[in-house]
């Protein structure tokens, strides 16, 4: 399968993140593509939403046309997952322009042409997710069925310069937004926490480029803020370590399970994977 059905544009996700900012909790709408409650978590039901005359086509498909008036809509994507620093799109592809699983079904909606609705569970919608998985997004653009003559996903105002063939991949963030949205080493770089995984204390340690206001949090695999490390508005630069004693910000210990780290320089953000095994 071509590169450009693996990679989904950050941009789409800034923008995405935007969208959200303007519109508020209650959902989150994106260039003819919508989910019903924002932010949401992967064992959540939501409802994706398409808008078959509001989609653009793949820009490297110059034979595909536009979803408005398709017969059928399918999903054909994956999931983001979190694993250190490292920000893995398009695992676990479900769906495609040759196959079309029933589950991968969107349901028109009566009386509402090139109006399209899919009912899930993200971490029951994609089968064999491997035990300890957090999905952090979900990815994917749609099309009318086998063959792919009809294709849809959300136009870009520019080419992102990181990511030449991903410009219409659908990228909604599944956890608030302020846990995965930038990632980038204008500010902070060299994240990492040790040990991993870990039974009890956790070190993170973050390369500062430069001084700024920085935050260290943790959070749980629902999004959920459990323990600030570090707040100081005027973190000088260098390398520095933030210590994690797996307890919460009532210094409660807190159970075994997969956490989030987020480190936060001058709203560049840096975020990563912890494994707590009691």
């Amino acid at each position: 399968m071509k590169i450009r059905f693996f990679v989904a544009s950050l941009c789409v996700l800034c923008f995405a993140a935007s969208t959200f900012a303007q519109q508020g909790p209650a959902n989150l709408r994106a260039a003819g593509f919508s989910v019903n409650k924002f932010p949401f978590h992967m064992n959540e039901e939501i409802v994706l939403t398409v808008n078959g005359t509001l989609t653009h086509p793949l820009v490297d498909f110059p034979t595909a046309k536009p979803m408005r008036g398709a017969q059928q809509c399918w999903f054909h994507g994956g999931y983001t997952t979190i694993r250190g620093t490292d920000t893995n799109r398009w695992q676990g592809v479900q769906g495609g322009w040759r196959d079309n699983p029933p589950h991968c079904r969107f349901t028109a909606r009566a009386g509402s042409p090139d109006i399209w609705d899919l009912r899930m569970t993200p971490s029951r919608f994609f089968p064999n997710l491997p035990p300890g998985t957090v999905i952090m997004a979900l990815n994917f653009v749609v099309n009318d069925g086998p063959g792919g003559e009809r294709s849809g996903g959300m136009p870009m105002p520019a080419p992102d310069p990181n990511n030449r063939d991903g410009r219409v991949d659908v990228y909604f963030p599944m956890v608030a937004p302020q846990v995965s949205v930038r990632n980038s080493d204008e500010y902070v770089e060299a994240v990492s926490a040790s040990p991993n995984p870990s039974s009890s204390i956790v070190q993170i340690g973050y390369g500062m480029r430069q001084p700024g206001a920085t935050t260290v949090k943790i959070f749980n695999s629902m999004g959920n803020e459990v323990k600030t490390l570090v707040e100081n508005p005027t973190h000088p630069q260098g390398y520095h370590v933030a210590i994690w004693e797996g307890d919460d910000n009532s210094g409660n210990l807190v159970p075994s399970g997969v956490y989030l780290y987020r480190v936060e320089v001058n709203g560049t953000i840096k975020t990563g994977k912890i494994v707590l095994n009691r």
